[in-house]
């Protein structure tokens, strides 16, 4: 089965993230930031990045346009940019780059990860610390929330509501 991993640059120094990449054995990262830019961080402006990616022999990849989380890609330009992630991996080791440390709460996971997912590639998430989370125990884990709260919403409809007058 086909991999892709995710990642997140978070506030890291360069050495961290470039540390990460290397420790996961990344061949291209395609950034999916819209702005590929960081006031917070500048070490990840794509100059940046581009040039401490390809001095650990690391190949940039952007792909904002297509894959971005700030911008409404027609249907057929995201497809394209999957598409294109796809055909990257059969061949490389990639990981898609966004701000986020945490995939909950990025366009990464959110967005991205299931059109991936639709089409057989299984995603495995980069932690800041190290660790890996593949899609399968992400979506495991927040099962149980999203029942707790479905019922919260949707109480049990075989209760019976009378009309009082």
């Amino acid at each position: 089965m086909l991999s892709i991993l995710t990642i997140g640059h978070s506030n890291h120094s360069a050495g961290k993230f470039a540390g990460l990449v290397a420790a996961h054995a990344i061949e291209v990262v395609a950034d999916t930031r819209t702005y590929p830019y960081s006031r917070f961080s500048p070490q990840f402006n794509s100059g940046r990045l581009r040039a401490l990616l390809a001095a650990h022999g690391v190949r940039y990849l952007y792909l904002g346009k297509e894959l971005g989380g700030r911008v409404r890609a027609e249907p057929q330009v995201f497809a394209s940019g999957v598409a294109r992630l796809i055909e990257e991996a059969a061949s490389r080791r990639v990981t898609v780059l966004c701000a986020e440390e945490d995939p909950n709460r990025c366009h990464r996971r959110l967005l991205i990860t299931p059109a991936l997912v639709e089409r057989g590639v299984r995603v495995l998430h980069i932690r800041g610390d190290g660790r890996v989370e593949s899609e399968e125990e992400l979506a495991r884990a927040e099962a149980p929330l999203y029942e707790q709260s479905r019922s919260h919403v949707h109480p049990d409809r075989t209760t019976s509501v009378t009309k009082q007058s």
